[in-house]
């Protein structure tokens, strides 16, 4: 205190009307996230390019009310860190990026919206119920969240499009009762699968030959917009070499059937 007396003769009344001015700039501040919230948030979720146009004073006051929102009012706050993590993830702009926060809420970026879920939201969203590897054999094999068909086949399709499917995905009703959103075609050549066939989740490093390319997972599907709900919940085709097919995307390089080989007709049904 003695250093602020030779400074300014008055320090205590300076301090009082400095901390007066911050209360009154954080009430604006907090006003303006306020209306930004009332015109564009929908529950705890906001567009990303809205968010983007703040100043970074008003949107980390934002993504607080936002945060408050998922977790219920009153039972969450998040900490200077975690604002600061929150709001280096927004600027990076990867679609499918998440962050895990305090009170088990995540921070989820869409390639529209930035959206904070409860952990409960989350895995109904994904269907996440954990990693998980399947085998594989002929015929209709079910699963939780998705069935998947192998057959053998003609080779006339490589990688599941058609006329009538030009991108290779189709909504289909079975005729079991089952009623899947989506099914997802691609044939792949049987006699260069090695070793043991089997569906599984993605993994951390994962990397797919595609198009003359070693892609990393992680990016390729980020680039084409795959919903950060659907990445954990999506089944990749595996043998021993590694990822086969990745629903959605041509086979992985070298897995095409050429003329007169023989043809395994893979299925993919997304509930």
């Amino acid at each position: 205190m003695p250093r602020l007396y030779r400074i300014n003769p008055s320090p205590v009344e300076a301090i009082s009307r400095l901390c007066s001015i911050m209360r009154d700039d954080d009430a604006c501040l907090r006003g303006l996230a306020r209306d930004f919230c009332a015109e564009y948030a929908t529950g705890s979720s906001a567009p990303r390019e809205a968010l983007a146009r703040l100043h970074p004073a008003v949107r980390s006051r934002v993504l607080m009310t936002l945060y408050r929102e998922a977790c219920g009012e009153g039972r969450g706050s998040l900490g200077y860190e975690h604002v600061r993590s929150v709001m280096a993830l927004l600027s990076e702009g990867e679609t499918g990026s998440r962050l895990d926060l305090p009170g088990r809420i995540r921070f989820v970026m869409t390639k529209t919206d930035a959206s904070f879920l409860t952990e409960e939201e989350y895995n109904r969203l994904t269907g996440e119920k954990g990693p998980f590897e399947h085998p594989l054999s002929l015929g209709l094999s079910r699963f939780d969240n998705f069935d998947i068909e192998l057959r053998m086949g003609d080779g006339v399709e490589t990688d599941g499009k058609s006329p009538e499917n030009p991108d290779g995905t189709e909504k289909i009703k079975r005729t079991n009762e089952i009623i899947y959103k989506k099914s997802i075609k691609a044939n792949l050549a049987f006699d260069r699968i090695r070793g043991n066939l089997f569906a599984r989740s993605r993994r951390p490093g994962d990397r797919y030959a595609l198009c003359g390319v070693n892609r990393k997972v992680k990016k390729l599907l980020g680039e084409y917009g795959v919903p950060v709900w659907e990445r954990d919940a999506l089944p990749f085709l595996c043998d021993d070499d590694g990822i086969i097919w990745i629903p959605g995307f041509p086979v992985r390089d070298g897995m095409s059937p050429a003329e007169g080989e023989r043809t395994l007709e893979a299925t993919v049904y997304l509930r």
